[in-house]
């Protein structure tokens, strides 16, 4: 199975390594590496995580990694991750707003 970002997810990305930038560059680039891994790794374990409660009708599922969550779909070929946002942003709202 494949795994595609949407242009949402990958500004999501863009915009934690900015943010995490401002303190720490080199981290900043070592991060967002582990979180596309993250991604890369639902390919194999997309079903390991279940959908999320109040998106059945979407079936949207979340991994957690550190502080971010990965929201994404399965597709009969393919993953695709719709956002990647801090736990502390209204995930409900982000979500519903796309």
């Amino acid at each position: 199975m494949r795994v595609e970002l949407t242009a949402l997810a990958e500004r999501d990305l863009l915009d934690i390594a900015l943010y995490i930038a401002a303190d720490n560059p080199a981290r900043a680039l070592s991060f967002v590496d582990e979180l596309q891994a993250a991604c890369e790794g639902l390919a194999s374990q997309a079903l390991r995580f279940p959908v999320m409660a109040g998106f059945e009708a979407s079936a949207i599922r979340r991994r957690v990694y550190g502080r971010y969550g990965i929201f994404y779909t399965i597709g009969v070929d393919r993953v695709q991750i719709l956002r990647v946002i801090s736990a502390a942003m209204d995930i409900e709202s982000v979500l519903e707003g796309d």
